[in-house]
């Protein structure tokens, strides 16, 4: 997977689709900050969704919330009825991240 990865690296900035990068943020298998903020950065229409008191299985933690970021990017981005996010956060200006549920 990893080598798939890196071939793929250098494209990221070419994607137009939405992106929602859905992260736990006491991930101990992967460090966030090296993986989805940085990708988020890469990739200037992303949205990176931390979930404070999740670790790696981000999607057993929060399924509702994963559930929903996929039907948001599958309707072209468009915010949730119900926002989870809280307003100016680290992952930059005008880039949002979960509030704690």
């Amino acid at each position: 997977m990893v080598p798939a990865v890196m071939m793929m690296r250098g494209r990221f900035a070419e994607l137009r689709m939405p992106v929602i990068i859905i992260a736990g943020a006491k991930d101990r298998v992967v460090d966030v900050g090296r993986h989805a903020k940085r990708l988020h950065g890469e990739i200037p229409q992303s949205d990176l969704r931390l979930v404070p008191d999740a670790g790696h299985m981000v999607h057993y933690a929060v399924p509702d919330q994963v559930a929903e970021a996929i039907e948001e990017a599958a309707a072209g981005g468009r915010q949730p009825a119900a926002p989870h996010w809280l307003p100016g956060n680290a992952a930059g200006p005008d880039r949002r991240v979960p509030a704690a549920e």
